[in-house]
C-alpha cells in the first residue's frame, strides 16, 4: 500500500453518499503494511488540509500494527495539529473506539458507517 492508496481511499472516503462532514473516523490499519516516507506523509496532510471542508471538523483514529507506521502517522499528527482535524494515533482498537466516543458531545450523531477494506468509520 503506497501513498496513491491512502489517498485514494480518503478520496473514496469523502465522496461516499454516507459520509457527512464532521464524522468520526476510524482507520484500522493494523493489517495494512503501507510503504509511505515522511515526504508522502506531507503530501497526505496536505490532501487533508485541500479537503478539510468536505472532511469537516471531526476526529480521526488511526489504529496501527507496526512501529514504523505507528510513527509515520504520528507525524502526520503533529502536521494536521494547525488544523480543525483531531487525529489520534493508537496501537489498540479498542483504545481508539474509546477515544473517539470521548468527544461525543453532540445530542444527534449521525449512524455508524461501516467503511471497507479494513477501514472504518464512525458516525459522531
Amino acid at each position: 500500500m503506497g501513498l496513491d492508496d491512502i489517498v485514494a481511499a480518503m478520496d473514496q472516503l469523502y465522496s461516499d453518499p454516507q459520509f457527512q462532514p464532521g464524522m468520526k473516523v476510524l482507520w484500522d490499519a493494523r493489517d495494512a503494511r503501507p510503504d509511505v516516507t515522511a515526504d508522502d506523509v506531507r503530501w497526505i496532510v496536505h490532501f487533508v488540509a485541500r479537503h478539510r471542508e468536505a472532511r469537516g471538523k471531526g476526529r480521526s483514529a488511526v489504529v496501527t500494527g507496526r512501529d514504523v507506521d505507528y510513527g509515520m502517522a504520528r507525524i502526520a499528527q503533529v502536521h494536521l495539529e494547525p488544523l480543525p482535524i483531531e487525529l489520534a494515533v493508537f496501537r489498540e482498537l479498542e483504545e481508539a473506539e474509546r477515544w473517539l466516543e470521548s468527544g461525543s458531545d453532540e445530542s444527534e450523531l449521525p449512524p455508524p458507517l461501516a467503511w471497507p477494506s479494513g477501514n472504518n468509520v464512525v458516525g459522531g
